[in-house]
């Protein structure tokens, strides 16, 4: 057997992870890291499901308005779920730009919808006029 000098002590393995708190019922638990070091933050899936619908008032014009609130519900949840990670997940701003970008369909939607409104207003206004004039019979 060896002789230690005095003071000295073995190093230490891996030192225990501190403690926490428990999580909320229903809240995201990250598994935890890798040993080994550090890992980039994977993307949140409702991120990405948010930007993804979020462009459907571009490609689905008639279900624009269903798409543009799923990417605005999507993009809320994936806050959540990133924000209660703990550092484990990403896409920030993937949810953020689904959030934007739904929240501009609804605006068009609704736009479009007031301006359909208005047309048929307009047209009844009109042939109503024009049949009192008795120009068509």
């Amino acid at each position: 057997m060896t002789q230690q000098p005095p003071g000295f002590e073995p190093p230490a393995s891996v030192p225990p992870p501190p403690p926490t708190a428990p999580a909320a019922p229903g809240a995201f638990t990250a598994p935890p890291p890798p040993a080994g070091g550090a890992v980039a933050p994977r993307t949140d899936g409702m991120a990405i499901a948010s930007l993804i619908c979020s462009f459907g008032i571009l490609v689905f014009s008639c279900f624009g308005i269903v798409t543009s609130i799923l990417a605005v519900v999507f993009a809320k949840k994936a806050e959540r779920n990133i924000a209660n990670s703990g550092g484990q997940l990403g896409g920030e701003g993937l949810a953020k730009a689904g959030k934007i970008i739904g929240w501009i369909g609804i605006g068009l939607w609704a736009v479009g919808v007031v301006f359909l409104i208005v047309l048929v207003i307009i047209s009844a206004a009109t042939s109503n006029s024009n049949s009192s004039l008795g120009i068509l019979r």
